[in-house]
């Protein structure tokens, strides 16, 4: 994934909100205070919705169905994640929950 551009990132700014609904975007949270990138247009997925368990046991989401487990983890789909940030993506008309490594990786 290349980034063309990159800003401070704003939770409360609905142009960014809008930009990462449309997966023009993601957050990077590996830099300190976080930035928000833009992505090339060639990739052929879509974000539709994100998870982030903190490692203090808070659990934030958006457009994903998650059930909290004990604070060590959240469950989706039957399955145990434990705290980071992941995305919900749609490729090729079916859904994954992946971590924020592997979708920076694709």
């Amino acid at each position: 994934m290349l980034v063309r551009n990159e800003r401070r990132y704003d939770p409360d700014d609905p142009d960014q909100r809008e930009c990462l609904r449309k997966a023009e975007c993601y957050v990077d949270r590996t830099v300190d205070p976080p930035v928000i990138r833009m992505m090339e247009d060639d990739d052929d997925y879509e974000i539709v919705g994100w998870v982030w368990l903190t490692s203090y046991g808070e659990l934030k989401s958006n457009g994903v169905n998650v059930t909290r487990g004990d604070g060590r983890y959240f469950i989706y789909n039957n399955k145990k994640y434990l705290p980071g940030v992941y995305y919900l993506i749609r490729r090729h008309g079916r859904t994954f929950l992946v971590s924020e490594e592997f979708l920076k990786s694709l």
